[in-house]
């Protein structure tokens, strides 16, 4: 008979231990402070100018995901493939991206 408490005894201890962890597991979240909960300021996209001595200069804004160019959006991972491949890039304004022109970009890869 004693043997039949202990083991409910241990079961309802085991069950309590349960059921607080569970508590502290799904415990909502603390409320964030004021100085937390104001989030920082977006970085603004930077307009570039390139080849501004040339017959064809052009406008690069980058941005944190990539830059845009006469209103195609693009990624440095694009001109990156397009370099390796050693493709040109031509926009549907018909202004065309040569390597040249790329590794201008390039350049401003770690601006952000």
């Amino acid at each position: 008979m004693s043997n039949k408490v202990e083991k409910e005894k241990s079961t309802e201890s085991l069950r309590k231990v349960i059921r607080e962890e569970l508590q502290n597991t799904y415990a909502p979240a603390p409320a964030l402070s004021l100085e937390q909960s104001i989030e920082q300021p977006a970085v603004r996209p930077k307009l570039v100018k390139f080849d501004q001595q040339t017959s064809a200069p052009f406008e690069a804004k980058f941005s944190e995901r990539g830059f845009d160019i006469d209103g195609t959006r693009l990624s440095f991972e694009e001109i990156e493939h397009a370099l390796n491949k050693n493709y040109i890039i031509k926009l549907n304004t018909g202004f065309e991206l040569t390597p040249v022109r790329m590794q201008q970009i390039m350049k401003y890869k770690n601006m952000f």
